[in-house]
């Protein structure tokens, strides 16, 4: 490793260092940094729908035979889609 970038690295290692107990001494901030993230996880996890429902489906079929007709009719009977055209 060259000497400026030993330099360089040892800066950055001593700004993670400073800024580490800062954190552990100010408990408030520590927790902040803990928690907020985690609140956000347990939040936004439960706002995720991976089920969706009732999707607009709009059918374009130039081909009118029954594998098709067969098709849609599924697709119409799920509960994922909603026939709108």
């Amino acid at each position: 490793m060259s000497n400026s970038l030993h330099s360089i690295l040892a800066r950055i290692w001593a700004i993670i260092y400073k800024e580490w107990r800062q954190m552990r001494r100010d408990r408030l901030t520590f927790g902040m940094l803990i928690g907020i993230p985690v609140m956000q996880l347990i939040l936004f996890g439960y706002a995720v729908n991976l089920q969706p429902r009732h999707l607009p489906l709009a059918v374009h079929s130039e081909e009118h035979s029954d594998i098709t007709r067969s098709i849609i009719a599924t697709m119409i009977r799920s509960d994922y889609f909603d026939l709108v055209a």
